[in-house]
This record gives C-alpha cells, structure tokens and sequence, in this order.
C-alpha cells in the first residue's frame, strides 16, 4: 500500500465493521495490487434482508476503496538526487540551468477531462520545469477541478507534481516530509479517473464539510444584507428593479461587510472617534499607533479594493456627516482655498433639525471632509498640493485624503501631516464570501474556483467583480471556470507592459503552439501595447532564441539548416517592416498601415523564430537606440570636417567618408606613432593645409574601423606625447576657412559707435558764438582740407560718450549766461 494509501486509511474510522483494515506496506513509487487492498471482516448477518441504510453504507464503502485504488495506482516519481555539499545557494546559476532546460509550451498535449470537483480536498506543489506543460497551464487545470495549490510544500500537501531542475531546499523537504511526487502524466489520470467531488475519501470528506460550513455561511450572510435581489421581481408587470448599481446597492453596512484590511479600517475608526479629544488636547497625544499627532489621515492602496467605502461607513457609524470633494478637480491655491472656506469651520444641519418625531441629536453637528483622488493633484499646479497641506495643519474638522499611489514625488509633502494607511489587496480567501453571498441573492450559481478566477484577474477589484457579475446576470445565471476565465480577461485592466514582458510572450512559443487559443487579434495587442519598442525587442532578441519549429528535426546539419532558414524568413520580415515604417513615419504618414507593421515587424518573426531561449541567455534591451545616437553623432562629425576642409577637397561628407578618411588618418596618426614628439609638427601641418581642427582630429580617430581604429591605437602613445601634441597645437595660430561673423561690421552698430556730442557744445550750437569765436575766411577752409579725421579709408578710434551730469550742465549754463 502506498504513503497516500496508508495514510487515508489511518484517517478513515469504520462504520460497518469494527476490525480494522490491515496496513499492506508498499515500496514508494508501487503501484497497489488488487490482492493488496485490505478486505472488510463481514460480521454473522441474520438472514432478514438489508435494511436500506446498510445498503448505503457499504455503497459509500465501495467507492472509498476505488477512490484509494485509483490513487494507488498513480505512478509516481524518484527524486532526483541532491549533492551532499553544503555549498551557498547561487541563485544566477540555478536560473541559467532552468533557462538551459527546454521550456514546454501551451497547447502541446490534450488536457483531461474530469468529474466536477474531482480534486477537492488535495493540495498540490508544482516545482520544476514540466516536460510537456507549462506551470500556469497546470496550475489553472488544478483550481478547475476543485484542487489547492500552494507554492511550498507543508504537511498539508497531498501531491507534488516534479519537473526538472527543481530547486534543492524544495526537494529536501520533499524529502524529509515523505510526500508522493507525480509528473504530468500523473496528474492527467488522476484528473480521468477519480470521481467527483473527491469521492468519499478523508480529504474529500473533509472538503465536502468545509463547502456546506462555508454554503451555511453564505445563506446567513446573504439573509442579513438589507437589500432586495434584483431579481426579484416587482410589481403586477414582473419588472426588475434596475435602478441601483450592484456596488451601491451592496455596499457594506457594517465593519464585518469588509472585505480585507479589517485591522487598519479598525485604526481609522478609532482615529476619527478620538478625533474631537485630540483636537481638545492639541494634537499633542499620540496614543499607542501614533494617530493622535495628525488631523487628517492618508488612505492609499490601489483601485477597487474599498478604500472611499471604508472611509464612508466609518464616518457613518461614527456620527459625521461626509462632505465629499474630488481633490484632482481642485489643482490650483485659489480653488482648494475657495472650495474649502466654508467647510473647515462648519457644522452640519442634522445636528439643529429632528426626523419626524425623534429629537434632536446635537452629535450630529459634526462634520467630516473625504477628498480622493489627491494623487491626482500635480505639484506644479500653482500650489494645490501646499494648500492641502496647509489644509491638513489647520483644519478644525477631520479630513481624510484618499490616493491610488503614495510613492510619487508629488506626495511627499503630506508624510508629516497626514496619518498614513496602506490598504493592500485582498485575498480571494477574503473576498470569496462575500461575491458568493451578492450571487446567491441574485440567484446565481458561481462555484468557489470561478470566484477566485475571478479575484486572480482583477487583482483583487471588488467592485470590478461585482460589476462583472451584474453584467453576466443578464444573460445568465451559472458561470463555469472557462466563462469566469473569459470574463476576467476580457475585463482585464490595461496594464501596460514592459518591452521585457512583450518580448517574453512572443519568442516564448505559447502563443504559437497548434492547439494556442490566441487569436491574430490578441498578438497584436502586444505590439500596439508598446508599437515603438515591441519590433526593435524582436530585432534584437530573434536570433537568442531555439525555433520551435525546427524542433522536430535531427540534432547537428538538419536542425540548423532548418533553424537558419527559420531566421531568414524572420529577418525578411524585419526588413519589410522597415519599409512598411518608412511609409509611416516618412512624408507620406500613412497611418493606416500600422496593422500591416505589427504583423510584418513583430507577429510574423515571432512566428518563426520563437522558442527557448539558446543556451540560457536572457532578453537583452534592444541596442538599436545606442546605434542610433552614435551614427547622428558620427555623422554630425564628418558634416563638420566636409565643411572644414571643403577649400582643398571636392565631394560631400559621404564621399569624405569612403575617400579620404583613410588618407587623413595616415598623415594625422602615422607621423605621431612613428616619430613620437617630432612628428607632431608634421600633423599639425597637415591639419592647418585642410583647415582641421584639434575636434576634427578627434572626430577622424573615433570615425577609424579595423586596423585604423583610432580609439584603441591613440591608447598606446605615450602620455607624454600627446600632452606635447595638446599643447603645441593649443600654442599655434591656426588659419580657418570662414570669416567669423563678430569681424564682419554691423552697419547699425557702426552707427550707434557714432560719437554723441557734448551737451555744452549742443548749447553753444543752439545759442550761437561770439564773433571772435568765427574762424578766418579761407583759414578754416584749408584746414579742414587737411583733415585727416575726415578720410573715409583713416578709421578714427571712437571716443566713449561722456554724459554731464546736471550740476555740471547748470554750471554750465549759467557761464553763457554771464558771458551774454
């Protein structure tokens, strides 16, 4: 009898016979003989017929023992053998033997088909790579026929199902706890042959208590919820009641209707019911978590998991009134001021009015702001975020802000003001009961794998699954774990991607296999997740990879040949989608070819060249855009010395490329290599002859390939040499084959050069001279011939403009005047 055998067999408690069943002990890895199961001692019957219970009770024993048989007849699986060495872990070389190992892809076997719930009650492990399945295939096939699957192997697992390179910390305790290992194969007859609902096995038993506690649970949970189901119909006309959303209409009533993050839901209660105490006492206890420090409390967590309903049930069951505002409305000073004025201050209604014939609850005065979205405030938005945070440092009524994502920049200044929460995402274990107990109202059948399905793909968004529920209730009322599977992906969040991730799904092979169920549509998604870097991640990743297609052939000449005509076609793809871009992104920007790109550029070589990856490698970033900057520059280089030298040579910078690089490097690099010191007049001669420059210099030594690569020979002169060469080039005058535009004059800049005239002079002009002051007639006439001042071709040095200043000016004045 195996260890599963023997095992259920010692959990299992006898109710027709009172001997026990005798322990056959097996080999590990045996499979049980008929002749081994142990038979039930009959006791003395009376010769009265069987009653009915009897008859059921020998039934239920009869299919415990065929549940056992089958188990016992799944072949298992040695351990691999582990070296005895305590050596360190190396995690680098444990993932290059994993990546060595080639990686199964969907779609290759047909998977089984079983009895509904035939795995309950076990629990499964799935460690190693798998020979014909991929892991997430054989998880999913697991939690669809009712199994568990955990990530490390305890006491409570049933089954490990081993592949190869399987980590060693996993097998010793594999080992030291005795549990059955399976591959694949023995997975698939287990899934075909046992019955459904676990059979009537320990763990299927157990299983099938813990449903009915659990479908209890639902129907009490659902009796205590306020609301009508929708389909309940309403009415002489049969009409349903349509008019509240799922997620308003189920909203939580009490702090036990909250799903996860109990305990922190637990310290913003207690928060905002100290809140009056503290604002009494300054803000000046902290109390035990600190809380009594801020006036205002920081809920963050991502979408969907319950956060603004949090906030809202706990101002409701604390008596406050909740003025709710969307702080990324609200981006500038002057309206978060505008829109706050005459709420930090403020009492609410309800405290000054009764209902009907109650009295009035003056506790009801108090007030509470919810702001969310604060994320969506930019830190440049004419300080939104200073002013909300001066909100939180005055405000005499409690605030709660509510974010998406406390880690960006912007959020920084609130880490001293605020009281922060960190909600994280629930579990399914946590949100399970209460989407079963909204189904069960609205009469819908979902079982308990659709729900964590369902949970998986959303990444925890409750409202998200309500909302998908509510729409699926239209048309149906039973959802199976392949609906759930499409519902959730087709309700997927766009995420974006990393180019990494695309080009992981693409040269992987699942999505090219025969029996893949992605459609042209959906590989196409990826390339429009990210249409700028998928195609370059496929260019530089195609060639990494072991095609998948050429797998069936012989190891050495076939499958190479094979591989290679693979990854031609692969690259003529590449090439097509080139072209296909140019007509894109070039002048005549036809957009529409866009479908056309993806298919030639990313679909099409993915298709030919997927598979494992060859010996290990990983996915390299694509190093086109390095390539791309360095030809710019390269090319900027040779526009630069064509122009330079365009006095002595002909041709444009392409034929400066292929002609004449060769030649300059000889003469510039050659005399310096050769001579040392005494070649460097030489160069520099040379350079002065084309009207290079030191940066030309540079430029023709990085532009140098093969044996004229300038960048490694310019690394063997001596330093001493070239700070020589440094320095007597920086020494020398050097001619150039332009005119400098600072040495060209400027007609407007000569003319403001013109020399201002001296106000006293101005004055002279303007009141006239004495008679003595005239020059002699014909005097002033030959002078003036004389004057060299006034030849056009002499350039006189321009005098600076003196301004007087108003003293000396008055000064000035009033001499003429005594003068007159």
């Amino acid at each position: 009898m195996s260890q599963s055998q023997s095992e259920h067999q010692s959990r299992r408690k006898s109710t027709t016979s009172p001997a026990k069943p005798q322990s056959v002990g097996l080999k590990r890895g045996a499979i049980a003989k008929q002749e081994d199961i142990p038979k039930y001692a009959a006791k003395p019957s009376p010769k009265k017929a069987k009653s009915a219970a009897s008859t059921a009770t020998d039934s239920t024993g009869n299919d415990e023992i065929e549940t056992r048989r089958v188990l016992d007849n799944i072949p298992q699986v040695a351990l691999p053998a582990t070296s005895g060495d305590k050596k360190k872990f190396n995690y680098q070389e444990y993932k290059a033997r994993q990546e060595a190992v080639n990686q199964p892809t969907g779609g290759q076997v047909e998977l089984p088909v079983g009895e509904e719930n035939c795995l309950a009650g076990l629990t499964f492990v799935f460690t190693g790579i798998l020979n014909t399945l991929p892991r997430d295939e054989g998880v999913d096939l697991v939690k669809r026929y009712g199994g568990r699957v955990t990530t490390a192997p305890s006491r409570n697992t049933s089954y490990i199902v081993l592949g190869q390179e399987a980590g060693a910390k996993k097998l010793e305790t594999i080992e030291k706890l005795k549990i059955p290992t399976i591959d694949e194969e023995g997975l698939f007859k287990m899934i075909r042959e046992l019955p459904a609902n676990g059979g009537s096995t320990a763990a299927g038993k157990a299983a099938a208590v813990k449903a009915a506690a659990e479908e209890k649970k639902i129907k009490e949970m659902a009796k205590s919820m306020g609301a009508e189901p929708i389909s309940k119909p309403l009415g002489a006309n049969g009409a349903s009641a349509r008019t509240l959303l799922w997620t308003d209409k189920y909203a939580p009533t009490s702090l036990k209707d909250i799903c996860g993050n109990k305990g922190l839901v637990t310290k913003l209660q207690e928060w905002l019911s100290k809140w009056d105490s503290n604002l009494k006492a300054s803000f000046k206890k902290p109390g035990p978590d600190g809380s009594g420090l801020y006036r205002a409390v920081m809920i963050t967590g991502p979408p969907g998991i319950g956060k603004t309903t949090a906030a809202h049930l706990v101002a409701k069951l604390a008596g406050y009134d909740v003025i709710e505002t969307n702080a990324s409305d609200a981006r500038s000073k002057n309206i978060v001021a505008e829109k706050l004025a005459g709420v930090l201050d403020n009492t609410s209604l309800r405290g000054y009015f009764g209902i009907k014939n109650k009295d009035v609850d003056a506790s009801k005065k108090k007030i509470v702001l919810i702001m969310d979205e604060v994320d969506g405030m930019s830190a440049g938005d004419r300080g939104g975020v200073g002013q909300m945070v001066m909100v939180c440092k005055t405000t005499h009524v409690p605030v709660i802000l509510i974010c998406n994502d406390y880690s960006l920049p912007k959020m920084r200044p609130f880490d001293k003001v605020t009281f922060t929460l960190a909600f994280r995402r629930p579990d399914a274990a946590a949100i399970r009961s209460r989407i079963l107990s909204i189904a069960y109202r609205e009469g819908m059948k979902v079982p308990t794998q659709v729900i964590d399905q369902l949970v998986q793909g959303s990444h925890s968004d409750i409202r998200q699954i309500i909302n998908l529920l509510s729409t699926f209730r239209v048309s149906g009322t039973q959802m199976d774990f392949d609906q759930g599977k499409a519902m959730s992906k087709a309700w997927e969040k766009h995420i974006v991607m990393k180019p990494f991730d695309i080009a992981a799904q693409l040269l992987g092979g699942s999505l090219f296999s025969a029996n893949s169920r992605s459609t042209l549509n959906d590989k196409l998604e990826l390339y429009f997740n990210d249409h700028d870097f998928t195609p370059l991640m496929i260019q530089e990743n195609y060639l990494r990879t072991r095609p998948q297609l050429a797998r069936n052939y012989a190891p050495g000449g076939e499958y190479n040949l094979k591989s290679l005509e693979l990854l031609d076609k692969a690259s003529s793809s590449i090439s097509d989608g080139d072209l296909c871009d140019r007509m894109i992104h070039g002048s005549q920007q036809q957009w529409g070819l866009m479908p056309l790109h993806g298919i030639l550029s990313t679909v099409r070589p993915a298709a030919y060249a997927c598979g494992a990856g060859a010996g290990g490698e990983r996915y390299q970033f694509t190093g086109w855009l390095g390539q791309f900057s360095k030809g710019n520059k390269l090319m900027r280089f040779l526009q630069e010395i064509q122009s330079h030298a365009r006095l002595r040579i002909s041709g444009d910078r392409f034929e400066v490329r292929l002609q004449y690089m060769s030649a300059f490097f000889d003469h510039l690099y050659t005399p310096i290599a050769n001579d040392g010191v005494e070649g460097i007049s030489g160069a520099i001669d040379f350079m002065d002859s084309y009207y290079m420059t030191k940066e030309d210099f540079d430029a023709i030594l990085e532009l140098g390939v093969g044996p004229q690569n300038g960048e490694e020979l310019w690394k063997k002169i001596p330093t001493a040499t070239k700070t020589a060469f440094t320095k007597k080039y920086n020494t020398a005058d050097h001619p150039v084959p332009f005119i400098r535009a600072s040495a060209i004059g400027d007609p407007r800049k000569e003319k403001a050069k013109k020399e201002v005239p001296d106000l006293e002079e101005a004055l002279d002009d303007v009141i006239g001279d004495d008679a003595e002051d005239e020059p002699e007639n014909g005097k002033d006439d030959e002078e003036e011939s004389m004057d060299l001042g006034k030849d056009k071709y002499i350039k006189k040095p321009a005098k600076a403009a003196t301004k007087p200043t108003k003293g000396k000016t008055t000064a000035a004045r009033g001499s003429k005047k005594a003068k007159q």
